[in-house]
């Protein structure tokens, strides 16, 4: 596998002659890790290395999975970032709208508790101006 892609990069690079620092070695331990790198990122076991550390309110602060793309954006080089905009991804786009029915209906929840202690409060007070009215 190696000697194939050290003829390519020898007839890309006509300096690439044998005193170069990528020996055979070097070559198949980078190509190594890079492939382990490759494979930990696909089964998402790798940490997002777009991390951004702000002091932000949360409804102000950049969604998790679109960390890396700003990223990117930012330090893209020649008009070209290394992630380009694709099509939809239907299952991401499925859980962002479940999640956010979900925390609607959290919020009418504790909206409607919330209604529910006022009124209680304001039936408490109404009796008790019932009962100073009773005495007096």
């Amino acid at each position: 596998m190696i000697v194939p892609l050290l003829h390519q990069w020898t007839k890309a690079n006509a300096l690439f002659k044998p005193p170069v620092i990528n020996q055979c070695r070097t070559i198949e331990l980078k190509l190594t890790k890079l492939w382990h790198k490759a494979v930990e990122t696909s089964l998402g076991k790798r940490e997002n290395n777009s991390h951004i550390d702000c002091g932000c309110p949360r409804e102000k602060k950049i969604p998790v999975l679109e960390l890396e793309f700003i990223k990117a954006q930012r330090t893209k080089a020649e008009g070209q970032g290394s992630m380009q905009m694709g099509s939809i991804d239907y299952s991401e786009t499925k859980k962002q709208i479940a999640n956010a029915k979900k925390r609607e209906q959290i919020r009418e929840r504790k909206q409607k508790k919330k209604m529910k202690s006022e009124e209680a409060i304001q039936r408490e007070e109404e009796l008790c101006q019932d009962v100073y009215h009773f005495f007096d």
